[in-house]
């Protein structure tokens, strides 16, 4: 719990308000140039933040982990951040076409919980269920933007980083609400992470999810 706590605040930063900003300026744009500048600019805004978070993450498998499983999770999740650089809902959202995307979400969700289900019945199982768990927010990014490449016809073209640094102001707004939002939401799981043992760590965070 504690762990896939700290990659949903690098998840938050690395999202960064691209998916309402993102889908917005999509929305509005008029032509198959404009939306592949737009799909170029966050996704290369996107790459930028992961590389940052990656190696934040690397660094706190390190400092946090106590072992050589906590570190190899921590590593294995750190692959969520490169799922982010796919994942294409902001987009379709934008183009208001999001039954393919939704379909696959879906699948691969369901397939994953079944899997979890019928292999992971130990705490020596943690590696697996990560694997498991990583796989299916890659999955979804990478189907996600074959679904965009093949059916709305967008693709990457050559930006200048001020390109770049427009798409990450433009957001900025937006990424400072999402990311107080996620830290505010995470904070009691971070703070008993210093203070308390894993098992009442992930109690409290199984429970803290009924009402979400």
């Amino acid at each position: 719990s504690k762990m896939f706590n700290y990659i949903t605040y690098f998840q938050a930063f690395v999202e960064y308000g691209f998916a309402l900003a993102g889908a917005r300026a999509v929305s509005l744009s008029k032509t198959e140039e404009e939306r592949n500048k737009i799909f170029s600019s966050i996704t290369y805004s996107k790459i930028l933040l992961t590389l940052v978070s990656v190696v934040a993450v690397a660094i706190l498998s390190v400092t946090l982990a106590k072992t050589p499983t906590q570190t190899a999770c921590m590593l294995i999740l750190a692959l969520m951040l490169v799922a982010e650089i796919f994942t294409q809902t902001w987009f379709l959202q934008g183009m208001e076409h999001m039954r393919p995307i939704t379909v696959v979400s879906i699948i691969s969700r369901s397939i994953s919980t079944v899997l979890i289900f019928a292999f992971v019945k130990r705490p020596s199982d943690l590696l697996l269920y990560t694997v498991l768990f990583v796989a299916t927010n890659l999955i979804t990014g990478l189907l996600g933007t074959a679904v965009i490449v093949k059916k709305v016809k967008v693709k990457l073209v050559k930006l200048g980083f001020s390109d770049i640094k427009f798409a990450l102001v433009d957001a900025w707004p937006l990424f400072t609400t999402s990311f107080a939002s996620r830290v505010c939401s995470g904070f009691a799981i971070t703070a008993l992470g210093f203070f308390c043992s894993n098992a009442i760590v992930g109690g409290y965070s199984a429970v803290q999810k009924i009402p979400y």
